[in-house]
């Protein structure tokens, strides 16, 4: 208790005599809300960072342009450096691609004289499957195409079977009828029916970010595994053809994953992305699936994009979906808004401008998509 007066009357003489409680220091006359302002100045703090961190991204690389080869060799470190934040990590387990007809279907979902239509399944981890529909052509096998729709699109959209999709826009078909076979991956969608436990408590968090959250405690994450999918797919096309050119198309959530899939692995010829790339300064708006641990320190997408050379690399500036996660119940708010199209324009640039010194330059292309639907014939 007397420890308590003093220390009260103590107190009580600094503020009556007006004397620094400190040598150096002053009373705080700032007004309003203090926590709000300091939660402003943490922002600004680290927005600025987000700057400096793309300015200094040049440390992390040392681009050789003597060779093709010798500029692959060089990437290398930056590949694996990706490759671990993504947690594209485990060793694959491929198997082969089996017809799936225990969805009541059958083994064939769609036919005509061009093309035919089933659902597959393959593994590419220890208890991770891929699930979507093959489309194959009737006449020889000229290409392998994987492609990847939104996360909120299912396969059958992009083949007719199901919605009312144009029919200049079931790209999958028009890629069947020239010959190439295509592979569309089921994606997890940002949907919330499976998040929770019935018995427990449901949530309204997106599966996506259900599955991020317990991934990242464990170095993995929802779109490493998503990738390893992408990646046990081209494993299963070089076995069965080996002498086939290999693309991945993505458009939205589709095309994050068919950016990221073409700067990790050699071996997809053509790469072209819809619906997604572009500046990455404001990462931290965005759905925390998307979330990569110190990812702009080292990447923003022009980075990533200069892994795909020398390959092709194609960039269309059709819009990519609009996503908002709202706060409530459990989930992380997070939004997702089109780039514009000079946005998309200058990240391109920036990526044009980190593969300059290579000799012939890589075949990458902007396409200016005028109709706004992905996957355009142009295209």
């Amino acid at each position: 208790m007397l420890v308590l007066i003093i220390a009260a009357s103590t107190v009580g003489g600094w503020a009556n005599d007006g004397e620094d409680p400190l040598p150096g220091t002053d009373s705080l006359i700032l007004e309003g809300d203090l926590a709000a302002r300091m939660v402003d100045n943490i922002r600004e703090f680290l927005l600025d960072k987000n700057i400096e961190a793309k300015e200094g991204r040049i440390e992390y690389w040392d681009r050789r342009f003597l060779s093709f080869e010798e500029y692959d060799r060089s990437i290398l470190p930056n590949q694996e450096s990706l490759a671990t934040v993504l947690g594209v990590v485990d060793e694959p387990m491929g198997t082969g691609m089996e017809i799936n007809a225990s969805l009541g279907y059958g083994e064939t979902r769609g036919k005509n004289h061009l093309c035919e239509i089933k659902s597959v399944r393959w593994q590419a981890l220890d208890g991770v499957y891929g699930e979507g529909l093959l489309v194959i052509p009737a006449g020889e096998i000229l290409g392998n195409i994987i492609l990847l729709p939104d996360c909120d699109q299912h396969p059958e959209l992009l083949v007719g079977l199901e919605g009312d999709l144009p029919l200049d826009n079931r790209i999958a078909l028009h890629l069947g009828s020239l010959g190439c076979q295509v592979l569309i991956p089921t994606l997890i969608d940002r949907d919330h029916e499976f998040s929770g436990n019935p018995d427990v408590r449901m949530t309204e968090i997106p599966h996506r970010e259900m599955i991020y959250r317990g991934a990242y405690e464990m170095g993995r994450h929802v779109l490493g595994y998503e990738i390893q999918k992408v990646l046990a797919a081209v494993d299963w096309i070089e076995t069965v053809n080996p002498d086939t050119p290999i693309g991945v198309l993505g458009y939205g959530e589709g095309g994050l994953l068919a950016l990221y899939s073409g700067a990790l692995d050699n071996r997809i010829d053509v790469t072209l992305v819809s619906g997604y790339f572009g500046p990455r300064e404001q990462l931290w708006k965005e759905p925390i699936y998307r979330n990569v641990w110190s990812y702009l320190k080292e990447f923003g997408d022009a980075e990533v994009a200069s892994m795909i050379a020398p390959r092709t690399l194609l960039i269309e500036t059709a819009p990519g979906p609009m996503v908002n996660h709202p706060a409530g119940s459990g989930l992380t708010p997070g939004t997702v808004a089109p780039f514009s199209p000079d946005e998309v324009e200058g990240e391109f640039q920036r990526a044009l401008t980190l593969i300059q010194g290579l000799d012939p330059i890589p075949n990458f292309q902007l396409i200016h998509n005028a109709t706004g639907a992905p996957f355009s014939l142009e295209t």
